[in-house]
């Protein structure tokens, strides 16, 4: 079982509690690699696992981690997450990779004020409800008519 987490780096201890979690459950954390800055460029924080890595390449490689994921896990405290979540929320559901959340967001907001998000997002109570809902869209997915 593989996930991709994605969550603004501005809550990175609970994206480390996220990836420490899903280890836990014996799920490969594909990106991010971890959570420890070491660098910024111009609104972009590097990541441990990114180092000596250009920016562009660092995106690349989380967008196609978020598609080789079985799930993607969203990281938002108190329902907030920026464009950049959504953006990668839409990676997700055009890959068919479905999107889960512990903390319902609500709004998505950016210079203007906030935007309505979509119903796409699965909110759950945790792991072990992933796994469980992971499980019911295989069978349904295998059922033979």
């Amino acid at each position: 079982m593989k996930t991709t987490i994605c969550g603004s780096f501005k809550f990175l201890k609970e994206i480390d509690e996220a990836i420490r979690e899903c280890q836990g459950y014996g799920i490969e954390v594909l990106s991010p690699r971890g959570t420890k800055i070491i660098g910024e460029n111009e609104e972009f924080l590097l990541l441990e696992g990114d180092r000596n890595t250009a920016i562009k390449r660092v995106e690349d490689r989380h967008l196609r981690c978020i598609k080789e994921s079985d799930f993607v896990l969203l990281i938002c405290p108190n329902g907030y997450f920026g464009v950049s979540c959504a953006f990668e929320i839409g990676a997700a559901l055009a890959s068919r990779v479905p999107v889960f959340v512990m903390n319902a967001p609500s709004r998505l907001l950016d210079g203007d004020g906030p935007i309505s998000f979509c119903d796409n997002v699965e909110v759950v109570s945790g792991i072990p409800m992933i796994l469980e809902r992971l499980s019911e869209i295989t069978e349904a997915s295998t059922v033979v008519l």
